[in-house]
């Protein structure tokens, strides 16, 4: 009786071959003995599998060419004899043949150790582990040296798996080595290691079986041998599982010892220990590269979003992700006339206007430490203090939204002509309580932060269309600047869908001119005239400003003289002189 395995990029397929069998794409029509075969390359009826006295007859009845292993080719319609285990090329179609000499369950007697841990630490385990039956200082010099030299490779590689098997040849002294992992199809081979030439090795799925469902270490014992002495090309036999992150098997370092030469003995207690504590080894070095690729496929995520400094921090601590509350301070931006300005670029200047606007606007948060939270059509938003630690993030938010605006005469350069119309940005800073955290999936991450404070950031960029002011920052976030910046108060202000008013102030920074602080000097006595209801000194400061200057240009002024002319025309009894914005 022999095993058949058919592989190719369609499927992996494994059968029994103990009279005759027919290989090709359909079945042949008497439903005789087949395997079908997925691959176009492959005749309909291609090949007819004998099992004889000399071995198996592999007759070619289809039109493609049968390779064997050998380089021998059987072309059509000839026929050639050959032994297993051995291998067949046809069409893109591995067929692999092999001796199935496996004891039933019944007849094999292994034994087994204490349930093996996930992971090993060489050093602390040495003492435990070799236990039994003292061998030789050399020999558990070479066990050691041989564990720490799989651990020390780099996990994944094929070296590390050729490594693990020679170890089991090499080191523990067993005839062949195999080094296996379970998928969907079954157990398949990663390394071979074996003392003496062979075309293909093979493995008890009976002591796999047992090892996968019990966890643990199998192996035949010395003492059993003698039943089974005399089945040819039967081979005492030991088992390792290897263990996945969540603690299932997913393969097995395996060893086998030839019963046939001389001599032959089973597997000793002490042997089947060290061969457990190799496959711990394999089970910690898997581990670590999956602790590795899984921190490398975070940081990518994370850097699309966040500076350097804040990728390493999240690779390091991944449960940031899990939501915390933090103080923070949020900005929002947002590109001003964006309909108008599609309108007359089309689809590809405005997909290429934007990304360089909103390289320029995330460069500049970047540059200031900050993390961004989303882009979103003509607009982005971003934070500070999340997820590390940033006293001055108030003034890190601030300095970035100056960036922004120093950034657009550049901008305007390139593209203002193509737009119809300069490029303007408004931008809007809040700070307070948030929840920080994966506001995406688990498929897509998407780090940001929830709450009361992100939203009236957001709001509060909306108000600088209808104030007329390009930055505005809340009075939160202006009690943490101090006087780093200059701030002009502008008014009270009530957004859609919060009820409690904020006060907003406009943003430059301390290098403003002469003028700049005289204007903010008269308006803002004449916005404290307006809040304590005298109307008419109100008007009086903003015009007397006027015939100064011979024209006043700032709409904040406008729109607090529109405000004191209708508080002449009557005071409202619930008059809170907040203005209450309409839109978003």
């Amino acid at each position: 009786m022999y095993k058949i395995l058919i592989t190719n990029s369609e499927q992996v397929e494994a059968g029994v071959l103990s009279g005759s069998m027919t290989l090709g794409r359909i079945a042949p029509e008497d439903d005789s003995d087949h395997i079908i075969i997925k691959d176009r390359y492959v005749s309909r009826q291609q090949m007819r599998l004998t099992v004889c006295d000399e071995g198996i007859q592999v007759s070619n009845i289809g039109s493609a060419e049968a390779k064997l292993r050998s380089g021998q080719v059987i072309f059509k319609g000839a026929t050639a004899i050959v032994q297993a285990p051995t291998t067949i090329r046809l069409g893109q179609t591995t067929v692999k043949l092999s001796m199935n000499i496996e004891l039933p369950e019944s007849s094999r007697n292994v034994a087994t150790i204490s349930a093996p841990l996930l992971s090993v630490n060489t050093e602390n385990q040495a003492t435990g582990i070799l236990s039994g039956t003292t061998p030789e200082g050399a020999t558990i010099a070479n066990w050691l040296e041989s564990i720490l030299s799989v651990q020390q490779s780099a996990a994944g590689s094929a070296e590390f798996y050729q490594e693990t098997a020679d170890a089991v040849v090499n080191s523990i002294g067993l005839d062949h080595g195999i080094v296996l992992l379970l998928d969907k199809h079954g157990w398949r081979s990663l390394a071979e290691s074996s003392r003496k030439a062979v075309d293909e090795l093979t493995f008890s799925r009976s002591v796999l079986q047992r090892m996968q469902q019990e966890s643990r270490t199998f192996y035949e014992p010395v003492s059993e041998m003698g039943a089974i002495q005399s089945l040819a090309n039967v081979d005492s036999v030991v088992a390792s599982p290897v263990f996945g992150s969540d603690g299932e098997v997913i393969g097995s370092v395996y060893g086998a010892r030839d019963q046939m030469k001389a001599g032959g003995v089973g597997i000793t207690p002490l042997e089947a220990q060290v061969m457990q504590l190799l496959a711990c080894s394999v089970s910690t070095g898997l581990a670590r590269i999956e602790r590795e690729a899984k921190a490398a496929r975070l940081r990518i995520q994370f850097e699309e979003f966040v500076s350097p400094e804040l990728a390493s921090e999240l690779e390091r601590d991944p449960t940031f992700l899990k939501g915390q509350q933090r103080f923070i301070t949020s900005l929002f931006a947002d590109l001003r006339n964006f309909s108008a300005i599609s309108e007359t670029m089309g689809a590809e200047g405005i997909y290429s206007m934007m990304r360089d606007v909103m390289d320029a606007l995330t460069k500049c948060v970047l540059d200031s430490g900050g993390a961004i939270i989303n882009y979103a059509g003509d607009g982005m938003a971003a934070m500070w203090n999340a997820p590390l630690d940033q006293a001055d993030h108030a003034q890190r938010a601030c300095r970035a939204a100056l960036s922004m605006q120093a950034a657009l005469p550049a901008l305007n350069d390139k593209w203002s002509e193509r737009a119809g119309m300069s490029l303007k940005v408004g931008i809007g800073i809040n700070s307070g309580e948030a929840l920080v955290g994966n506001a995406g999936s688990r498929h897509r991450i998407k780090y940001g932060p929830m709450g009361h404070s992100v939203n009236l950031a957001s709001r509060v960029e909306g108000a600088t269309k209808q104030l007329g002011v390009s930055t505005l920052i809340t009075d939160s976030s202006a009690e943490l600047i101090g006087d780093a910046f200059s701030l002009r108060e502008v008014c009270q202000v009530r957004v859609v869908g919060i009820q409690q008013p904020a006060t907003v102030f406009e943003l430059q920074d301390t290098h403003v001119s002469a003028q700049w602080k005289s204007n903010k000097d008269v308006y803002e006595n004449a916005l404290k005239c307006f809040r304590d209801g005298l109307f008419l000194e109100c008007i009086a400061i903003l015009e007397h400003a006027v015939e100064t200057t011979g024209s006043i240009d700032d709409r904040p002024s406008l729109l607090l003289s529109l405000w004191a002319q209708e508080g002449l025309e009557g005071v409202p009894e619930d008059f809170d002189a907040v203005y209450n914005l309409d839109a978003k």
